[in-house]
């Protein structure tokens, strides 16, 4: 569980992009800093998708994040706090063993954040997050990965 911090532009992207880069078939999650449209639906349409038990499970993860499933699933312009829970919903549906966030926090009130602490908690994988918030990444993370001047210390 690794926090990756940095100041902005200090490269911490880049790397998270060169790590699920340098897995053939990586069964990872990767949450981005902005989610483009495109994407979100293609979330949408992934999770009506899934089989009953499993599109079950993943409704349940929406819900325990603090949305109701049916609405997220079906609005056509879900707030860009819907729509991060939405693809870590549509990912946490599949089997994974890492996931990796880019300002996860960002576009949450307080009580998604706790939410959202639960949840990641609960994983049992990897886990790497970029994050500015240090309440939210030193309850999460055990290790913490600083990027300066194109370095990682």
């Amino acid at each position: 569980r690794v926090w990756l911090r940095g100041e902005n532009g200090a490269g911490k992207t880049s790397l998270l992009r060169a790590l699920l880069k340098a897995r053939e078939r990586p069964r990872a999650l990767y949450v981005p800093q902005e989610l483009e449209r495109d994407v979100v639906t293609r979330h949408q349409q992934d999770l009506l998708a899934l089989p009953p038990d499993v599109r079950g499970r993943a409704f349940q993860r929406l819900a325990a994040l603090g949305c109701d499933p049916t609405i997220v699933t079906s609005s056509s312009a879900p707030s860009l706090g819907e729509a991060r829970k939405l693809a870590l919903a549509a990912g946490l549906a599949r089997p994974l063993d890492a996931i990796l966030l880019d300002e996860p926090t960002n576009h949450l009130d307080l009580p998604s954040i706790e939410r959202l602490e639960h949840a990641l908690d609960d994983f049992p994988g990897a886990l790497l997050i970029v994050s500015h918030d240090e309440r939210f990444a030193e309850a999460l993370c055990d290790t913490v990965w600083t990027v300066e001047a194109g370095q990682v210390r």
